[in-house]
């Protein structure tokens, strides 16, 4: 079966689809998973067709607080910190940054997810 989800870029709203996403219910809490060697912390609460909040430069998953929670009340809402940003260290001394290495970090996570 295949399936819809929405991803938020910035402020923009970009649809995908993705087999094998499926809506599950979930509490607000901060988590991580290992993607491509990085460990990405993200939040997910809600259930329904799932929603990726995925923040501009120069911030982080908290840049969704405002809107998550009422985005949860009819969709799985994940909001997740990109690699480079946030408070964790860098992985390396800057060379992956790329809008590339960001869009496979975006596809592994999705994946991770299921």
């Amino acid at each position: 079966m295949r399936r819809s989800f929405a991803c938020f870029v910035g402020s923009a709203l970009v649809l995908l689809g993705v087999a094998g996403m499926v809506g599950v219910a979930a509490e607000t809490a901060s988590k991580e998973v290992e993607v491509n060697g990085v460990r990405l912390p993200y939040v997910e609460q809600g259930s329904g067709t799932p929603v990726v909040l995925v923040h501009a430069a120069l911030s982080d998953l908290r840049d969704w607080e405002a809107v998550r929670e009422a985005l949860a009340r009819n969709h799985r809402v994940v909001a997740y910190t990109q690699r480079y940003h946030g408070i964790a260290p860098w992985p390396d001394d800057g060379r992956s940054f790329s809008a590339a290495t960001h869009a496979d970090d975006l596809a592994a996570f999705i994946s991770a997810l299921d």
